[in-house]
């Protein structure tokens, strides 16, 4: 399936955002891109899920993650889907960024 125009325009402006442009500017926007960009999203929804549970920065002793309880349970009740930008960014380029190098070689 070749992406369009538009498809190749917006796939770039995404992970231009989470690589830089340094690397995605070099980067052929295809099928197998976009499909292991799809694959990084859902990676980073699981990765900003799981950050719900996560005290906030503090001293996290108990006392501390005690107070913290409401809020993380806020967080979880929430439904809310904000991604992380450590999830998104830094996670996403550790991961993906050799994958994506290759498969935008792919024909």
């Amino acid at each position: 399936m070749e992406l369009s125009e538009s498809e190749q325009k917006d796939l770039r402006i995404i992970l231009e955002n989470v690589f830089g442009f340094q690397d995605a500017s070099r980067w052929r926007m295809n099928a197998k891109v976009l499909e292991l960009a799809a694959q990084m999203v859902q990676g980073a929804e699981r990765c900003s899920e799981a950050m719900n549970y996560v005290p906030r920065p503090g001293i996290a002793d108990s006392a501390y993650f005690r107070r913290e309880l409401r809020n993380i349970a806020r967080r979880a009740a929430s439904g809310k889907k904000d991604m992380y930008q450590i999830c998104a960014q830094a996670g996403a380029r550790l991961k993906w960024k050799s994958a994506l190098d290759i498969a935008s070689q792919s024909l």
